[in-house]
């Protein structure tokens, strides 16, 4: 299993805890559970400070504890920014132990959802849903790989037979063909085939949404890229999008 070399050593001493719990005086409890197994735990009350955690050290923490009872931003909404941006498992705490919002919190993507006042045995093991993470991130990864080199392929394809253009299919992975006029003459090799980004409603949403996140103003092309990681996505795509999204608000 070639994950496990991905974890720390020792592993889970050192396991890296994010606590977002409103009620300060649970805090103390964390921390001396977290004392007793070898875990470090950090706590604080507010989602902004737990962000601001989060954009200083980036992948500095293993797992994230939520208080469902925010009221400066819904758990949901805190917890939908983390999978799209930290991609981190996030555990579920409440006193309300209904079926109905154990379902919801676990459909829209927690790890767990335990009940207040938490049990150390929950508590020790969490770290299973950190092995279970880095197993899917790797199997995402391993078809990411798989996804660009069919699209290289295809592009050398293309390279070679240019003129039989329509007996191949490029992989449609968000990536469009677009013709450049060439000169048909022996004389000249033909143009350099360019793509164009085909901007669904599944990625221009995930668009907008890390540009609110960072900001319309201030966003950068590299930055929107960097964020939403996807196959065939370039500077320039993101950068005319971007421009197109601004002369549109102004």
């Amino acid at each position: 299993m070639e994950f496990i070399k991905r974890l720390p050593k020792r592993f889970p001493i050192g396991l890296r805890v994010l606590v977002l719990d409103v009620d300060t005086t649970h805090h103390p409890i964390l921390h001396a559970m977290g004392n007793q197994f070898l875990y470090q735990v950090t706590t604080c009350c507010k989602p902004s400070v737990a962000l601001n955690l989060l954009s200083q050290t980036e992948c500095s923490f293993d797992v994230i504890i939520v208080d469902t009872d925010m009221q400066e931003l819904s758990a949901y909404d805190f917890l939908e920014h983390i999978l799209l941006f930290h991609k981190i498992p996030v555990i579920f705490m409440s006193s309300d132990y209904s079926t109905n919002s154990i379902m919801e919190a676990i459909t829209k993507g927690a790890s767990d959802y335990w009940i207040k006042p938490l049990e150390e045995q929950e508590f020790k093991n969490m770290w299973k849903y950190v092995v279970k993470g880095v197993m899917i991130n790797e199997n995402k990864h391993e078809k990411k790989l798989n996804q660009n080199m069919n699209i290289f392929d295809m592009n050398n394809i293309f390279n070679r037979k240019r003129g039989r253009e329509d007996e191949f299919n490029v992989p449609k992975q968000g990536i469009d063909s677009e013709d450049e006029k060439h000169n048909h003459n022996d004389d000249y090799p033909p143009a350099t085939k360019k793509f164009r980004f085909s901007w669904n409603q599944q990625f221009h949403n995930q668009f907008v949404i890390v540009v609110n996140q960072l900001g319309l103003d201030n966003v950068k092309p590299k930055q929107i890229l960097k964020i939403m990681d996807v196959p065939g996505l370039t500077r320039e795509h993101v950068a005319s999008h971007l421009q197109k999204l601004r002369n549109k608000l102004k």
